[in-house]
């Protein structure tokens, strides 16, 4: 079982740190898949939970919050409040705060190889809508010279092959998830 001490509220957090919470948690939940709303890092785990993911899961960058929800044990939550710190400050830098969701999105959610592929067709379309104008430019006589064809053909291989990457970072994510 997984005891997850859920916070009540930040209204002891700054507003920039509750809006950065706020985007990390929110994001986390929708394309993770994991419930990580008012979550904190504070939990009691049974040892079979603590054994799951240190001994059965490879990973060396872990992102701890998410593993306990993704192992797939029992939870239960307690709210608790968080009180003003007594001393002294965070130690959390913007630059680890980074390094920290970076972790946590590429461990929990193929959202960014997705992006690439949603970038792909966007572009493809962009691709076609300059060659239909490059292409009634070219018949009207308005085109340069060799532009029609480059640009055409620069952006539609372009767009295919970034979807082409989209489709092939789906497999890997598959395969990561089912060697995780």
């Amino acid at each position: 079982m997984v005891v997850n001490a859920v916070k009540r509220s930040r209204a002891t957090d700054g507003a920039l740190a509750r809006l950065r919470a706020g985007i990390f948690n929110g994001l986390l939940t929708r394309l993770g898949g994991i419930n990580l709303q008012n979550a904190s890092d504070f939990k009691l785990l049974d040892r079979i939970v603590v054994d799951a993911i240190t001994r059965e899961l490879p990973e060396r960058q872990r992102f701890y919050r998410g593993l306990a929800e993704w192992v797939g044990y029992r939870h239960a939550n307690i709210p608790f409040d968080v009180e003003e710190r007594a001393e002294g400050e965070g130690k959390w830098t913007l630059w680890k705060l980074v390094d920290l969701a970076t972790t946590a999105i590429v461990s929990f959610t193929s959202a960014p190889l997705r992006i690439v592929t949603f970038l792909g067709m966007v572009s493809l379309v962009f691709g076609f809508a300059v060659a239909t104008e490059a292409l009634i430019g070219w018949f009207r006589g308005n085109a340069v010279s060799g532009f029609t064809t480059t640009i055409t053909t620069l952006l539609i291989l372009g767009s295919l092959i970034m979807i082409s990457l989209g489709i092939i970072g789906e497999y890997i994510a598959k395969i990561y998830d089912e060697v995780k």
